[in-house]
C-alpha cells in the first residue's frame, strides 16, 4: 500500500511539474514595472527593457503601484494586469476557430526555445543551406558564408543541370555575405519567367582550388499571395506580439531571413528579454547570420555571470 501511495505521489508531482512547464501566454507590453514570481518563489523584475517573457502555469504576475502589464494568452485573449495581480492558470489553447491561427498561437508561446541547425563542420556556405533546398524571396536575398582570410571569392548562380552561370560576382572572403539590387532584379525576372526552376549557388576559392555549392528555389508568386493574406489577417496585432506573429508565419514558409528580421524588430522593443534573445539568436542561426548569432550568445553569457 505504501508503495502504491508513493507511486501516486510521484505521478502527481510529475503532472504538476509538467503543467508548470506549460507555456500559456506571454507579456506583450508594460507601463512602469512589475514582478513575475515563479512556482519556486523566485522573482523576476519586468521593465520596458525585458518585459517580453513567456508565461507558465503556476506563475503569478503583479504590477507595481500604478503600473500596467499587458498579457496575451494562447486562446487569443488579451488581459491587463494591475496591482491586484494575476495568477497564471491552465488555459485551453483553442479559443480561435481558425486552425492555422491556433497553430501560430501555440508556436508563439514557445518563442524562447533555441533551434539547432543540423550543419556539418565542413559546410562553408551558411545561407542558402548546403544540405537542403532553401526557399529565397528575390526582394530579400542574401548569400552568406563563413568569414575567411582569402582575399577573393567567386559567387555564381546556375540553373541546376547547366554549367554556364547566369550570374557571377567576385567578393572579399572576410565580407561574410552579399546582396545587391542587381541580384534581386535578376532573381525577380527569373521567378517571372521560370517559376518552377531550381538554382545552385556556387562559391569558389581559386587560390585554394575549392568549390562549395548550395541549392535554392525562389518563393513562388502564388505562395507570396497566400503569405500576404496571412500577414494581413494579423495586422490588428500590435507591438512585440505583432513581430513575433509575423516571425512565426515567415518560419512556417521557411523564409528564415524574414523571420530573423521580425525577431530583431521585436528585440528592439524589449532588448534584454532572455526569451527574445534566445529566439533571435536561433532565427539568425537558421538565416546563416552567425556573426549576429554569436553577438547575442555573448549577451546571454554575460547575463548568466
Amino acid at each position: 500500500m505504501r508503495r502504491i501511495k508513493f507511486i501516486l505521489l510521484l505521478l502527481l508531482a510529475f503532472c504538476i511539474d509538467s503543467e508548470a512547464q506549460n507555456k500559456v501566454g506571454m507579456v506583450v507590453g508594460i507601463t512602469g514595472t512589475a514582478r513575475l514570481r515563479n512556482a519556486d518563489r523566485t522573482e523576476q523584475k519586468l521593465t520596458a527593457r525585458n518585459f517580453a517573457v513567456s508565461l507558465i502555469v503556476g506563475q503569478s504576475l503583479k504590477a507595481d503601484g500604478q503600473s500596467k502589464v499587458q498579457i496575451k494568452l494562447c486562446n487569443g485573449k488579451t488581459e491587463t494586469v494591475g496591482s491586484k495581480g494575476y495568477r497564471v492558470s491552465q488555459v485551453i489553447c483553442s479559443g480561435s476557430e481558425n486552425s492555422e491561427k491556433r497553430q501560430i498561437l501555440k508556436s508563439i508561446f514557445d518563442f524562447g526555445a533555441r533551434y539547432k541547425t543540423n550543419r556539418g563542420n565542413d559546410e562553408f556556405i551558411l545561407f542558402p543551406l548546403e544540405k537542403e533546398i532553401t526557399i529565397i524571396r528575390p526582394e530579400t536575398v542574401v548569400f552568406r558564408w563563413k568569414s575567411t582570410s582569402e582575399k577573393k571569392l567567386s559567387l555564381s548562380v546556375n540553373l541546376i543541370g547547366e554549367d554556364k552561370p547566369i550570374w557571377k560576382q567576385e567578393v572579399a572572403g572576410e565580407q561574410r555575405g552579399f546582396t545587391s539590387v542587381e541580384l534581386k532584379k535578376l532573381l525577380e525576372d527569373l521567378r517571372q519567367k521560370q517559376p518552377d526552376a531550381k538554382f545552385q549557388l556556387k562559391l569558389s576559392i581559386a587560390s585554394l582550388g575549392t568549390e562549395n555549392s548550395a541549392d535554392f528555389q525562389l518563393f513562388s508568386l502564388q505562395d507570396e499571395k497566400t503569405l500576404q493574406k496571412e500577414l494581413a489577417q494579423n495586422n490588428n496585432e500590435q507591438g512585440v506580439f505583432r513581430h513575433i506573429v509575423r516571425a512565426e508565419i515567415y518560419s512556417r514558409y521557411k523564409l528564415y531571413l524574414e523571420a530573423a528580421n521580425e525577431y530583431e524588430e521585436a528585440l528592439k522593443l524589449s532588448p534584454e528579454s532572455i526569451d527574445l534573445l534566445n529566439a533571435t539568436a536561433s532565427a539568425q542561426d537558421r538565416a546563416g547570420n552567425f556573426k549576429r548569432r554569436d553577438e547575442i550568445d555573448e549577451q546571454l553569457k554575460a547575463k548568466k555571470r
